[in-house]
């Protein structure tokens, strides 16, 4: 229950999109995105697997006691959308799916749109209850949300240190490097001659 709510939760507004699965480098924190020009780095004591089973997933984090998992997601928009936009749309869909959701802010150092929801409500007794932090924006038509997921309020609140310096790493790059393409089939590799002596 906890994966499929922060599936529906980080891939909401393109749930019906039909996006390639993504590929991306990892390199011990740090994450970049081959299909986006999205890069983040994994808060400490969290990590990072780029294995998704949602095209739309970029990124899993994971950690242990206590356990918790977030998300990156990318998803192209049409028309023209910000991130408050986004943020309001994600909100009614994760309403009409039975989610309490949480008046929006902005988050005053990324200017990102984030909000706190879970599928309990006022119910005092919970059977498959998730809560969860997510923050969204949108740069150049593409909507990405960072989404955090725990399985009660306070340890939720326990990760809320680590999801903020998860999305304050948070990078967009407009000019991202280029990205060598693999050697064809049958070319030989080039190799530097050592100096001779």
């Amino acid at each position: 229950m906890l994966a499929r709510a922060l599936s529906i939760a980080a891939g909401l507004a393109a749930a019906t999109a039909l996006i390639a699965p993504a590929v991306a480098d990892i390199d011990g924190d740090e994450f970049r995105s081959r299909d986006y020009p999205v890069r983040i780095t994994a808060p400490k004591n969290w990590h990072p697997t780029e294995h998704t089973s949602y095209p739309n997933i970029l990124l899993w984090m994971t950690r242990k006691n206590p356990d918790g998992r977030m998300l990156l997601a990318a998803e192209p928009q049409t028309g023209r959308i910000d991130g408050e936009t986004y943020a309001k749309r994600t909100g009614e869909v994760l309403t009409r799916l039975g989610f309490t959701v949480r008046t929006g802010q902005r988050h005053a150092a990324t200017g990102a749109w984030w909000f706190d929801l879970d599928n309990c409500g006022d119910r005092p007794t919970c059977p498959g209850k998730v809560f969860l932090r997510q923050a969204v924006l949108v740069v150049d038509g593409i909507g990405y949300s960072l989404t955090l997921a725990a399985s009660d309020a306070r340890t939720r609140g326990q990760h809320l240190r680590a999801f903020d310096a998860a999305l304050r790493t948070l990078v967009i790059d407009r000019n991202p490097p280029p990205v060598e393409p693999p050697p064809a089939p049958g070319t030989p590799a080039t190799a530097t001659e050592p100096a001779s002596p």
